[in-house]
């Protein structure tokens, strides 16, 4: 536009200079341009390029790079655990299980059930155990069927029942009736009847916590939660479980208090001690909540029907 002005006003020698201007610009932008795409390009070659652990282009030097990390031993053995962790699917899993079954140790075990439930992300591996019931895990729970005596840790109890729990949810259940459950119900009583002092400290102030304790807060809420995501109702479980978090309470923090009383409620287990003693722990710490973890405990109550105005006037 601009050039059309100058040219019916007949000022030629300033359309020339515009064009002259015009001409170095493109100039630069071709520049430019050129220099952009010769750097996408090695970017993308360098991309395609890069090895993928779990193409099968890769897996034969990817497998053998790791057979060099793997020779690290524990009392002997491999590290069967590291190698669980790098499996990155069902598939692979259920290989290592196949060869590695007589190295396996109850140590191991829920390491096994963590991984299988990282592993429904992939709609392909949900799929298959949704499909079958479960029965392509058969191996995994023979397994941990047979390492049950050795199962004690509350760690990994809780880490295996969370698992679990996340497995059972994501498959239509299909492992809310295994008896493994059993197994850790039975291991966990267990655990809890043995409680002591050891390894009760408080997160907030790193002292020793006042009170016996074998079963840390997250574990206690880890495992009545899962419970109650399978609607398993042991009133056993649930009663001892009590006792554990009641001598823990307060160390727990906002997600482990609301874990708590929302398992309890969906269970329809009552224990008014319990939500009086949690009611007045979560107002002192109403201003670590969310909206989400506010909800929960509004619902935990409502569903439980246990009437706690304290708790409802710090909330509103």
């Amino acid at each position: 536009l601009s050039l059309l002005i100058l040219l019916t006003k007949g000022r030629k020698e300033e359309v020339r200079m515009m064009m002259k201007r015009s001409q170095h610009h493109c100039h630069s932008c071709l520049i430019v341009a050129s220099l952009l795409l010769i750097i996408n390009i090695n970017f993308i070659c360098a991309f395609r390029t890069t090895p993928v652990p779990n193409s099968e282009k890769n897996i034969p030097s990817y497998y053998e790079d790791k057979q060099q990390y793997y020779k690290r031993r524990r009392n002997g053995k491999k590290y069967v655990d590291i190698r669980i962790r790098d499996c990155f699917n069902l598939e692979e899993l259920l290989e290592l299980q196949k060869e590695c079954h007589t190295e396996i140790e109850a140590y191991d075990i829920s390491f096994y059930w963590n991984q299988v439930s990282r592993c429904m992300r992939n709609s392909f591996d949900r799929d298959a155990i949704r499909k079958t019931g479960g029965e392509v895990l058969k191996p995994l729970i023979r397994q941990t069927l047979v390492l049950s005596g050795e199962m004690k840790h509350p760690k990994g109890l809780a880490a295996t029942a969370h698992a679990l729990a996340k497995i059972s949810t994501r498959t239509s259940g299909a492992l809310s009736d295994s008896k493994v459950w059993d197994v850790l119900e039975r291991n966990i009583l267990q655990a809890a009847a043995l409680a002591t002092e050891e390894d009760a400290f408080s997160r907030e102030t790193g002292e020793k916590i006042p009170f016996g304790i074998s079963i840390s807060p997250q574990c206690c809420a880890n495992i009545v939660w899962s419970f109650a995501k399978t609607e398993r109702k042991s009133q056993p479980l649930f009663d001892a479980m009590s006792e554990q978090i009641m001598m823990s309470l307060p160390a727990f923090n906002p997600q482990e208090m609301v874990n708590t009383v929302w398992a309890y409620a969906k269970v329809g287990h009552r224990d008014p001690e319990l939500f009086d003693a949690m009611s007045d722990r979560i107002c002192d710490n109403i201003d670590r909540f969310n909206s989400q973890d506010v909800a929960n405990t509004i619902w935990a109550y409502a569903k439980a029907k246990h009437s706690s105005p304290e708790l409802f006037n710090t909330i509103a």
